[in-house]
């Protein structure tokens, strides 16, 4: 029914594997105010249906959110401003990976998290995962690692266009929207991220993809890594591939290794 207020200090496992679980009570009393990690908490829990949407509200001091519903199978939906009050928190990795059956975040979920650094893996495989919020990240200004968040979403069909925005130290977008169906991608997506220097398999195997927008890449100069970025994305069949315009002429990534003055050599 509820916590309580007994000194809860760590939450590390605390439910692993538990397949009786199907409900957790939210946090009223809070029972969570000096837990530091809830590392694996809730992890492979198949019969958990629902997360309250203040369970962490008073979870200020935990900084490590790492597979926290990791494998959750019965999983549909992440609800509104779940981790807002989170304002220590610095790892989300795999928090939801592998939730087959989650189809829905809510808004703000991250909201307050302005420490946060990694979120990679966060959504990793959830096949029926339909869209992304425009907010997601809105308040997550130390993010620095995406990588993988959204492979194999299979069902995202778009990216919010300022979804990136507010990440202006992010470092690493590697397979963040492999295997999704996106049709093309908004031509500012990384404009706001001039830190960034690896965007391996970024797009790759995004079949649905029809088309590049040129100025893709004009703010990211600092790029070591473009391998695999839209590897077998096969239905792209027309424009040209991304290129940034220095002094009226067009250079492409293949050949920002011939202008060092404007861009690190990929």
């Amino acid at each position: 029914k509820q916590w309580g207020n007994v000194g809860l200090r760590d939450m590390v496992n605390a439910f692993n594997g538990n397949t009786a679980l199907e409900k957790i009570a939210e946090d009223e009393l809070m029972g969570f105010s000096e837990v530091i990690s809830f590392d694996s908490a809730f992890e492979s829990c198949p019969r958990l249906n629902n997360i309250p949407s203040g369970l962490f509200r008073y979870a200020k001091s935990a900084d490590n959110f790492y597979e926290v519903f990791y494998h959750c199978l019965s999983l549909t939906e992440v609800p509104d401003r779940l981790f807002e009050g989170c304002s220590a928190a610095i790892l989300f990795g795999r928090a939801f990976h592998e939730c087959f059956n989650l189809e829905t975040i809510g808004r703000r979920v991250f909201g307050g998290c302005t420490s946060a650094r990694d979120f990679y893996d966060i959504f990793n495989r959830d096949y029926k995962l339909k869209s992304i919020p425009a907010d997601l990240f809105e308040d997550a200004i130390s993010a620095v690692n995406l990588d993988r968040a959204f492979l194999s979403c299979s069902k995202i069909c778009s990216i919010p266009e300022g979804l990136f925005n507010s990440l202006k130290k992010a470092e690493s977008f590697d397979g963040t929207f492999s295997e999704t169906s996106i049709s093309d991608i908004p031509s500012a997506l990384f404009a706001n991220n001039p830190d960034a220097y690896s965007f391996a398999d970024t797009f790759s195997s995004c079949h649905m993809l029809k088309s590049v927008p040129v100025s893709l890449f004009d703010n990211n100069r600092k790029v070591t890594i473009f391998g695999g970025c839209f590897g077998w994305c096969y239905c792209v069949i027309d424009g040209e591939s991304p290129y940034t315009v220095i002094d009226g002429k067009k250079v492409h990534l293949y050949e920002r290794v011939d202008n060092p003055d404007y861009f690190v050599t990929p």
